[in-house]
């Protein structure tokens, strides 16, 4: 069963998910001109994307978590393979020097700039009301 509330919470976690992208994409060109080096830029994208990922993956656990209905999975087990995921191919491509930390670090700075920017959207006279 799906409330009125539902509705503006998956708009605000859209509009996250753009901002987070956005971002990502912002960094990732405005790497271009700062570094001289592909490898830099490749790791600043490679930041975003991986945040993006995992936004995305941490949004669809933490709905499996809350969600009344549904299938219901061990989604304890799910969360800690997602976090073993993202972790080990990050270590792996740091280890194989495919690609750089700082500039990756970097990348990863569109997640909590594309959080924040996604939700500072002013709310509408009926949102204002409809919270009663």
């Amino acid at each position: 069963m799906k409330t009125a509330n539902d509705s503006r919470t998956d708009a605000g976690l859209t509009r996250s998910f753009w901002a987070v992208g956005a971002f990502g994409v912002l960094l990732s060109l405005g790497s271009i001109l700062v570094v001289d080096q592909w490898r830099d830029t490749w790791s600043v994208a490679a930041g975003a994307s991986i945040a993006l990922l995992n936004f995305w993956m941490t949004a669809y656990l933490v709905r499996g978590f809350v969600e009344p209905a549904g299938v219901r999975l061990p989604w304890a087990l799910v969360a800690t393979v997602k976090l073993l995921f993202v972790l080990g191919g990050v270590y792996i491509l740091l280890q194989r020097d495919v690609l750089n930390l700082l500039p990756m670090v970097v990348g990863f700075g569109s997640l909590p700039l594309g959080i924040v920017f996604g939700q500072t959207r002013p709310r509408s006279v009926k949102e204002e009301f409809s919270d009663a």
